[in-house]
């Protein structure tokens, strides 16, 4: 069985990329706000999480610390993908479940890796066949 990915990402390009990217290897989901992820995680259940915090949109640090406060949603790994870096936001993913954070842009390739060690470790040789089958290098 495929493992989940809830993906939240107000940029529908950006989301489609990212879903784009994962498809192949993870059941994704993309949904634009807080709101709907909120609704998206008491339907189902999710292996990881995909957070896009972006400056001028408080909603997803909101849920970033509903994230860490809920007992059923604070063992899901959560990457962060965001247009800045401050401190706040570094020591919000420390003290959250946020194993990784990408600044935008990012390698959508990264984020695969990125995904694939948190969800379903596999060995170097399979990350590479699937890097090159990407990028049409096979």
């Amino acid at each position: 069985m495929r493992k989940k990915v809830l993906c939240i990402e107000q940029n529908y390009s950006l989301g489609f990329v990212i879903k784009t990217v994962l498809s192949e290897y993870f059941s994704v989901s993309v949904v634009p706000n807080a709101f709907d992820a909120m609704d998206e995680l008491t339907r189902d259940t999710f292996d990881c999480i995909i957070l896009s915090i972006e400056h001028q949109n408080k909603q997803t640090s909101q849920l970033l610390q509903h994230l860490r406060s809920s007992s059923l949603l604070k063992n899901i790994p959560v990457v962060v993908i965001s247009d800045y870096e401050d401190e706040n936001l570094k020591r919000n993913c420390r003290l959250s479940n946020v194993v990784e954070i990408f600044k935008k842009p990012f390698d959508p390739l990264k984020l695969l890796d990125a995904i694939h060690g948190l969800c379903a470790p596999v060995d170097t040789t399979q990350i590479l066949f699937r890097k090159r089958k990407i990028l049409n290098l096979n």
